[in-house]
């Protein structure tokens, strides 16, 4: 019984480990993005034909990557409760929102021509990141 505790443990620790990384990984994914905006000469060096596009798909990733580690993160032995999975995708659109804002504010291809797109969605993922945080309380 006291290896199986144990075990539980270490599980637990390297589940909340991951989490982070995760969570850490994520961010820099997103901030890479937000740097990119209002810079974008800095990150084009001829290698990727559409640098922007390709930012915007892994800060994208990156908000995924933030909310899977915020749930990793609050795992409880072998649960995780109901308002941990909230807060952590409130968190996820709170970022694919403010993403958005960035975008209708520093316009890049293919989304030149797009802005009031990102702005809609920029509203939608907030009123959906907040739907999430009040029904986390």
């Amino acid at each position: 019984m006291t290896e199986l505790a144990h075990s539980s443990g270490n599980n637990t620790k390297l589940t909340r480990l991951l989490g982070a990384a995760l969570t850490v990984s994520g961010c820099f994914l997103f901030a890479l993005y937000l740097l990119y905006l209002p810079f974008p000469h800095v990150f084009d060096v001829g290698v990727i034909t559409d640098t922007g596009l390709a930012l915007y798909g892994l800060a994208s990733a990156g908000c995924a990557l933030v909310a899977w580690g915020n749930i990793l993160v609050s795992l409880n032995g072998a649960s995780v409760k109901q308002s941990a999975i909230l807060k952590a995708s409130a968190w996820g659109f709170l970022m694919l929102g403010f993403m958005r804002v960035g975008t209708a504010v520093f316009p890049h291809a293919p989304f030149d021509d797009l802005r009031v797109v990102a702005i809609i969605e920029c509203t939608l993922f907030i009123v959906i990141a907040f739907k999430f945080f009040r029904s986390a309380q």
